[in-house]
């Protein structure tokens, strides 16, 4: 997956990898943060993987399969788990 992004001297290109990926978890949990604000990290993490999408990929020859954030229904569903421990 790539992402369009600034690049020096005025322009766009594609790039890819976690560089472009940690913008989109930080913005993700701002706003999980904003509609729930008395959730743990953990708890917001764990909200964002359970309505993630499931997504498998192959990495060096070994599949993987991993959530991709559903922030519609992150904020939207259910209220997680209220349990400190989390």
């Amino acid at each position: 997956m790539t992402i369009n992004s600034a690049v020096p001297d005025d322009a766009y290109g594609d790039k890819s990898g976690t560089s472009m990926a940690a913008p989109h978890v930080a913005g993700a949990f701002a706003l999980l943060r904003q509609a729930n604000p008395d959730f743990t990290v953990a708890q917001s993490l764990q909200r964002l993987r359970d309505t993630g999408t499931a997504i498998q990929f192959d990495a060096s020859g070994t599949p993987v399969v991993t959530s991709r954030i559903d922030l519609e229904r992150a904020t939207t569903t259910a209220q997680a788990s209220m349990d400190p421990r989390l």
